[in-house]
């Protein structure tokens, strides 16, 4: 209503707000919008092949089927490099025996020659052919060194020309001597120092080339090398199996542990097998290798120094000289013998009778030392260097031959290998293939 004094009518104030009621505890509100999440289908983020499942399960399986294929692959290759490095230390071991053969052969015919030598005249009919025979052989085994190693072939026809000189001056030498002319001392002089300052250092080389090959042969066996390969395989295929656990809630994938087992037993297998081969190289090695290659040297030696004490009685007066190289050839026999006691008592007692041929010889009787040097009676100095020679050559011919039998023997273990390593490869392949299967039915 309105007042007399003029004012306006005011407005009623307004009702306060109703009160809110809290919610009550323990609810939660629902959301006015806003998608109802779907359930959610298991992924493998780490796995390629994007969120279907089955088809990432499916290149997953060619994967590792594909990794165990080059595990056994390169399993294989090694294992065969294994092999051949058995042929090949085997083969190695042969050329170096025919080398040191060539050598210690034509040292013999040296020392047949100028022992012969010493009668004067037409040499002894037994001589003679042992020395033709000597020569013979080396041709021979010239011939086959050249077809067994084609990288010895230029050094080897190098050789054969040298032995062909040789052999053509001590034929001079051989002649005048028959003929009784002083000339043929000359030649034979000259046919023993060409021996020694040309031919000796190409044998030296070739067997120096052969040793090397040999011993690269013998050390090229690397289990830890074979068994990398297959710890990788293992590794992956662990990481694997826990991608896996952590997608199907399982620990174990019975197809990939069944897979990464025969993988191991193989590994272990193959590294063991290449271990005890390379053991067994190395045993050979320093064994009857080293015992063929240091008798041999101990043949050619022995040889060397018979040649030289015919030279020195040859020489008369003027042989101190071939008495110094008598004592060198002596100590490398000595050294070279020292671990078989039949060889060295076998050459001291040579060594023995070299020197009852010095003392006579300084003694003022030539003759009679040229008698002694000459006689191939029953503890002669010949009969007892023929001893020496003949024992050294079976020696080397016995070890040679069980160096070939050890490597030949560790070649088919290593075959072996390498077929159950193909063998494992398809049982792991079809593991896999197992194990990924039924993980991939569980979506069917």
């Amino acid at each position: 209503m309105a007042s007399s004094g003029g004012t306006g009518v005011q407005a009623a104030p307004a009702p306060p707000p109703p009160p809110t009621r809290p919610a009550p505890t323990g609810t939660s509100v629902a959301p006015t919008s806003g998608a109802v999440g779907a359930s959610a289908t298991p992924s493998l983020p780490s796995l390629r092949g994007g969120s279907d499942v089955p088809t990432a399960l499916a290149r997953w399986q060619a994967g590792l089927i594909v990794l165990v294929t080059v595990w056994a692959l390169v399993t294989v290759a090694l294992l065969a490099g294994s092999f051949q490095a058995g042929r090949a230390g085997a083969a190695n071991t042969a050329q170096l025996t025919r080398i040191n053969a060539i050598e210690s052969n034509l040292f013999r015919a040296d020392a047949i020659a100028t022992n012969a030598f010493l009668v004067g005249g037409l040499e002894p009919a037994e001589q003679r052919a042992a020395y033709d025979a000597a020569l013979e052989e080396v041709n021979g085994l010239i011939i086959a060194a050249a077809d067994a190693q084609p990288a010895d072939r230029e050094a080897l026809a190098v050789l054969n020309t040298q032995v062909l000189r040789y052999a053509e001056q001590m034929q001079q030498a051989r002649a005048n001597n028959r003929q009784g002319l002083p000339v043929g001392a000359q030649y034979l002089r000259e046919a023993s120092a060409q021996l020694r300052a040309e031919t000796l250092p190409v044998l030296d080389a070739l067997i120096t080339a052969n040793e090397e090959r040999a011993t690269s042969a013998f050390s090229a066996h690397q289990p830890i090398v074979v068994a990398l390969p297959g710890v990788i395989v293992l590794l992956f295929l662990g990481w694997f199996n826990q991608r896996l656990a952590h997608v199907f809630h399982r620990r174990f994938n019975v197809g990939l542990v069944g897979a990464a087992a025969v993988v191991a037993l193989l590994t272990i297998a193959a590294t063991a097998v290449t271990w005890s081969v390379r053991t067994d190289s190395e045993r050979l090695q320093q064994g009857d290798f080293a015992t063929a290659v240091q008798t041999s040297a101990a043949k050619t030696a022995a040889n060397d120094a018979k040649s030289n004490e015919s030279l020195r009685l040859i020489s008369r007066g003027s042989g101190a000289a071939f008495e110094e190289a008598w004592a060198g050839a002596d100590g490398r026999v000595r050294d070279l013998v020292a671990d078989d006691t039949e060889l060295t008592d076998a050459w001291a007692a040579y060594a023995v009778a070299h020197a009852s041929i010095v003392e006579a010889d300084e003694g003022g009787d030539w003759e009679g030392a040229v008698q002694q040097a000459v006689s191939t009676e029953e503890g002669s100095a010949s009969d007892l260097f023929n001893a020496f020679d003949e024992r050294a050559e079976v020696v080397v011919a016995e070890a040679s031959e069980r160096v070939a039998e050890g490597l030949t023997a560790g070649g088919w273990r290593v075959v072996v290998a390498a077929l159950g390593t193909v063998l494992a490869a398809g049982l792991a392949i079809a593991a896999i293939a197992w194990g990924m299967i039924a993980r991939r039915r569980e979506f069917g």
